[in-house]
């Protein structure tokens, strides 16, 4: 036989979990500190006559790159 008391005491109980299954996520989310978000400092100047060489080779490796452009592994390639 189910009292009163034994009904409000379960009802209670049921009310008490509840509350703490929904408010334990809210609070959890407080805990954890903001990351701080930086950028990294800008590049060095590469001197004109180390930069031009590399923007050749680099045009030049772009250009027979194309010529493979319809081969089945072009893609894996022009990753790397």
């Amino acid at each position: 036989m189910i009292t009163p008391l034994l009904r409000y005491v379960s009802l209670l109980a049921i009310g008490c979990g509840l509350l703490v299954s929904i408010g334990s996520p809210l609070v959890a989310q407080d805990a954890i500190p903001a990351i701080p978000r930086t950028l990294p400092p800008p590049g060095i100047e590469i001197p004109s006559e180390k930069r031009e060489p590399l923007v050749a080779a680099t045009k030049q490796l772009g250009e027979r790159l194309k010529k493979l452009a319809e081969h089945e592994l072009y893609a894996d390639v022009a990753v790397f």
